[in-house]
């Protein structure tokens, strides 16, 4: 049976000798380095010293790093003046009394009280069954008339004379409200006529259905001179 060779193992075998060489020219190389540093160092004082100085001089420009190309200075800040302590107790107070302040209470408004509306007005007729009546009847109250009136002194003087129609309501109780004048004359007449109107007693009142009504009633005074 024939033994079989690893190729790896021979191959780690060869490269064996291989490291070793490279190992001793590395260390050849640094010990002729560190000669030949040394004997520089040595012929600093021979006739070749011109030669050392620039050899000095070269290793140190090598070994010195340049100087730093000058820099400008880095901008200056500028300083920001600090806030006015005034303002800042103002805002501070302000503060204060916004924080302090308190809103007041919320009061409902007092209730609207309205007045309760007036009851309707009751209907005045015109025309109803049984017709409002002075007492007496019509002669009586032309007697009533002639006796109140009086004739005004201007309107004589002026010669003013007319018949002046009186309106006025007779209430349910027979009282007499509401009184104008429908058609009058002059002024002065006018307000003698319905001075006398105002002066009547309570009239019978008028009628509606059997039952008293507040009627319209419009009467003339005639005013003549003799």
């Amino acid at each position: 049976m024939e033994i079989k060779k690893n190729p790896n193992v021979d191959a780690e075998k060869q490269r064996i000798p291989f490291v070793l060489l490279g190992l001793f020219f590395t260390a050849a190389f640094v010990f002729m380095a560190f000669s030949y540093r040394s004997g520089d160092g040595s012929t600093g004082n021979g006739a070749d010293d011109g030669k050392t100085k620039d050899v000095e001089f070269e290793m140190n420009e090598l070994d010195e790093p340049p100087p730093p190309e000058d820099t400008p200075p880095p901008p200056e800040t500028p300083e920001v003046p600090p806030p006015p302590t005034d303002d800042v107790r103002e805002v501070e107070k302000e503060d204060d009394q916004t924080k302090v302040s308190i809103a007041p209470p919320d009061v409902p408004p007092p209730p609207v009280t309205t007045a309760p509306p007036p009851p309707p007005a009751e209907e005045i007729f015109d025309v109803v069954e049984e017709e409002p009546t002075f007492p007496g009847g019509e002669d009586a109250m032309q007697a009533f008339i002639k006796k109140n009136v009086k004739y005004p002194d201007m309107s004589i003087q002026m010669g003013d004379q007319g018949k002046v129609y009186v309106r006025f309501v007779v209430e349910k109780d027979g009282s007499i409200s509401n009184v104008s004048i429908a058609r009058g004359v002059t002024a002065e007449l006018d307000k003698e006529a319905m001075r006398v109107v105002k002066m009547m007693p309570n009239w019978a009142p008028g009628k509606q259905r059997g039952r008293a009504v507040r009627t319209n009633v419009v009467i003339p005074i005639v005013f003549k001179l003799g």
